[in-house]
C-alpha cells in the first residue's frame, strides 16, 4: 500500500471493515459517544437523507470529526 508498514495497513483495513459494517447496518441504535468520533449508521443515514440541508454532509469514511 504505497510503502506503508504492514501493521499500519492491517490496522487501516480492520478499521475500514468495522466502520463500514457499522455504517451500513439497518439496526437502529444510538451511539452518541461513538458518533462524535466515528461514522456510524445514524450518521450515515443522515448522509443519504432527502433533506438538502442534511445530505450535504458526512463525507468522512472513518472519522466523523471531518464534518
Amino acid at each position: 500500500m504505497f510503502g506503508a508498514n504492514p501493521e499500519v495497513a492491517a490496522l487501516f483495513l480492520t478499521l475500514n471493515a468495522i466502520t463500514g459494517t457499522l455504517e451500513h447496518t439497518n439496526i437502529d441504535f444510538k451511539t452518541v459517544v461513538m458518533s462524535r468520533i466515528f461514522n456510524t449508521a445514524e450518521l450515515h443515514r443522515i448522509h443519504h437523507s432527502k433533506k438538502i440541508n442534511e445530505c450535504n454532509s458526512n463525507y468522512g469514511k472513518i472519522l466523523s470529526i471531518w464534518d
